[in-house]
């Protein structure tokens, strides 16, 4: 773990990190907070399936609809919303997580002025206090701009 550190944080040799992590045999080592590190950086590099390929080999009883959460809201910041979409399904349909997730999205969508197209994900929020929070995101603001 010394070794992947060292390569992750000071060398920034992520694909390198990628491929000995991928090769890991012991789920135990998915147990700590690098692995959102790991997660973000990744997709945020563009490697949206290397990112995706770690969420699916995560333990059952580990965060996995946070990891997947956080790759979708990559997606969504950079408008690729149906990538965003598609990374859902790495997230159980009775997950929090994927109520949060797509309240982000929605955000996301609103952050890029994308209003219109938000209904699709607001509409499958099952919280009502987050899909409140969605439909409010989702509808653009009508104040005047100062």
């Amino acid at each position: 773990m010394g070794i992947l550190y060292k390569q992750f944080n000071e060398l920034n040799d992520l694909q390198g990190v990628k491929e000995t992590v991928l090769s890991l045999t012991d789920s135990r080592l998915w147990d700590g907070s690098w692995v959102h590190d790991l997660v973000l950086r990744t997709a945020k590099s563009g490697d949206i399936d290397g990112a995706r390929k770690f969420v699916r080999i995560l333990p059952k009883d580990s965060p996995r609809g946070h990891y997947a959460t956080l790759i979708a809201l990559v997606q969504a910041k950079q408008g690729d919303y149906s990538g965003a979409d598609a990374t859902l399904e790495l997230i159980e349909p009775d997950n929090p997580s994927c109520d949060i997730a797509l309240l982000l999205i929605v955000n996301a969508m609103a952050e890029r002025g994308d209003h219109a197209k938000t209904s699709a994900f607001f509409k499958r929020i099952v919280d009502p206090e987050l899909r409140a929070k969605a439909v409010e995101l989702s509808t653009p603001s009508t104040a005047p701009i100062k």
